[in-house]
C-alpha cells in the first residue's frame, strides 16, 4: 500500500522496499482555476550532490540535459502544458548506478520564463510528487503539496537521499524566487559561467559570452561528444573571431533554447537537423577541427 506523505516526513526506501533497485519518480500539477488560460510551462530537474553540493552541470538531469552520464539518472522528456491525468513528467533513477561520491538527488521544479510571464505556484494546483516501484509498477509513496506557493518562481518537491548504505525519501515542499534551471543549481555549488554545458531558461540573470550547443546537444544526446566538441570548436574559434560570426552566434542563441525547449525531445526535430549536422561535422573534421575533449573558450 502506497505512503502518504506529509510535508517534512521521510520513508526509508530501502526498508519499506527490500530489493528495490530502480524508482520511477512522477510529478504532476494542474493549472489553478482562473488561471487555465494562461500557458504555464513546468520543467522537472534532478540535482545529483555529495555531502549537499556540486560544481558542475553535468550533475543537473532536465529537458536539455536528460540524461546524466553515470546512466543513474534519466529525465523522460519534457511535458509542455501540464496536461492530461497522471504524472505529467518522469525521473528515473536507478539507484544501483548511483556513484558513490553522491549521497542526495534533489528533485525540483521551475516555471519556464516565470518572471517574464509573470506566472508563480499561486496559479498551480494539485501538485504532488510519488515514488514507483519501477520493477513491479507499485506506487511506494506520494506526497501532495497542498500549501498556498503564490509567489514561488520554483519548487523543491522533494530527494532521494543514501545514509549507511539506506536509501530515503524527503517530502520538503520548499518554494524558491528561483526563475531558472540555473538559479536552482546555483544553490547547491554550480557555477554556470565556468562549466561547459551552457543550459538556460531563457531570462535567467546568470550570462556568459559563450552558450551550450543546443541543437547539436538535442541531437547528439550529450554536449560532451565528439560531434559537439567539433562544433564549439568551430564556434569559438572560426565563428567568434569576426564581428558577423558574433553576431550569428548571439542569434542563436538567443533562438536555439526556446527550439530546443519545444521541440528537442522530438524524433523529427532531431531526424531534420541530424542528417545537416552530420556532414557539417564532417566537413569540419576534414579541414582540421579536431574531435577531441574540449573546454570552452571564454570570447
Amino acid at each position: 500500500m502506497s505512503v502518504n506523505l506529509q510535508k517534512g516526513q521521510k520513508i526509508s526506501l530501502s526498508k519499506d522496499q527490500p530489493g528495490l533497485s530502480k524508482v520511477i519518480v512522477g510529478l504532476g500539477w494542474d493549472q489553478a482555476r482562473g488561471y487555465q488560460s494562461q500557458d504555464i510551462d513546468c520543467d522537472a530537474i534532478a540535482i545529483l550532490l555529495g555531502e549537499g553540493r556540486t560544481s558542475t552541470n553535468r550533475d543537473v538531469v532536465f529537458y536539455n540535459h536528460l540524461a546524466h552520464e553515470s546512466g543513474a539518472v534519466t529525465h523522460m522528456g519534457d511535458n509542455l502544458t501540464g496536461g492530461g491525468d497522471g504524472d505529467d513528467e518522469q525521473i528515473v533513477i536507478d539507484l544501483t548506478r548511483v556513484p558513490s561520491q553522491y549521497d542526495r538527488i534533489v528533485i525540483a521544479v521551475t516555471i519556464y520564463q516565470a518572471n517574464q510571464r509573470k506566472q508563480h505556484f499561486g496559479m498551480i494546483e494539485n501538485a504532488f510528487i510519488r515514488l514507483v516501484n519501477a520493477a513491479t509498477n507499485k506506487e511506494i509513496c506520494i506526497y501532495n503539496l497542498s500549501e498556498n506557493y503564490s509567489g514561488s518562481t520554483a519548487m523543491i518537491f522533494g530527494e532521494v537521499s543514501k545514509s549507511d548504505g539506506e536509501w530515503k525519501f524527503d517530502a520538503i515542499g520548499q518554494g524558491t524566487y528561483d526563475n531558472s534551471v540555473i538559479d536552482v543549481a546555483r544553490r547547491y555549488g554550480v557555477d554556470w559561467s565556468q562549466q561547459q554545458t551552457r543550459a538556460s531558461n531563457t531570462g535567467s540573470s546568470s550570462g556568459s559570452s559563450s552558450g551550450g550547443c543546443y541543437v547539436a546537444t538535442a541531437v547528439y544526446g550529450s554536449y560532451d561528444c565528439p560531434q559537439v566538441w567539433t562544433l564549439r570548436r568551430y564556434r569559438d574559434y572560426t565563428l567568434a573571431e569576426t564581428w558577423y560570426g558574433r553576431a550569428f552566434i548571439r542569434t542563436y542563441y538567443a533562438i536555439s533554447p526556446t527550439l530546443v525547449k519545444w521541440f528537442g525531445h522530438t524524433n523529427w526535430f532531431k531526424k531534420m537537423w541530424k542528417g545537416k549536422l552530420d556532414r557539417m561535422v564532417s566537413d569540419l573534421n576534414a579541414k582540421g577541427v579536431q574531435d577531441t575533449p574540449y573546454q570552452d573558450r571564454n570570447w
